[in-house]
């Protein structure tokens, strides 16, 4: 299903393969990143761009959704058993929470790189036919198998 204004779209005027080294580059960088920043700033000019070409927020908020709260729970996870550096500490009766600081950085550095991920990869799947796609996987000799998952 395409969703983009096509008169709009300067994906239209690139080639898929620069695309692809583009999105690939942007995922590379995401994952290398020490910072959150970077991540981010890439997840927010992709998620930009797609309402730019006419991708509508809640389309892209229902597509999100999942990616993000994987990313929002190990955020979670990461600030209560990730860490050393106390950052709050919480008593409940018998039990002590404690949440830690490097852990929350960490949880940050995650979810900034799956946001980065998720939105460069409905990126390329929202501004590309799946039928080219796919002619771009069989001359990269991407395994037939792989492809049918």
């Amino acid at each position: 299903m395409h969703h983009l204004n096509e008169q709009h779209s300067i994906t239209n005027r690139i080639s898929l393969y620069p695309r692809l080294v583009l999105v690939g580059t942007g995922l590379l960088a995401s994952l290398a990143s020490p910072s959150p920043w970077l991540p981010a700033a890439i997840g927010l000019i992709a998620i930009g761009y797609l309402i730019r070409v006419g991708v509508r927020p809640s389309s892209l908020t229902l597509r999100l959704a999942a990616p993000l709260f994987m990313g929002a729970t190990a955020l979670l996870a990461s600030i209560f058993f990730a860490g050393t550096d106390p950052l709050f500490q919480l008593s409940l009766g018998p039990w002590e929470i404690i949440g830690y600081r490097d852990g929350l950085e960490r949880g940050i550095l995650v979810l900034s790189r799956v946001c980065a991920g998720a939105s460069l990869v409905l990126l390329i799947s929202l501004t590309t036919p799946v039928t080219d796609l796919l002619a771009a996987a069989k001359r990269l000799r991407i395994s037939s198998l792989f492809l049918e998952l």
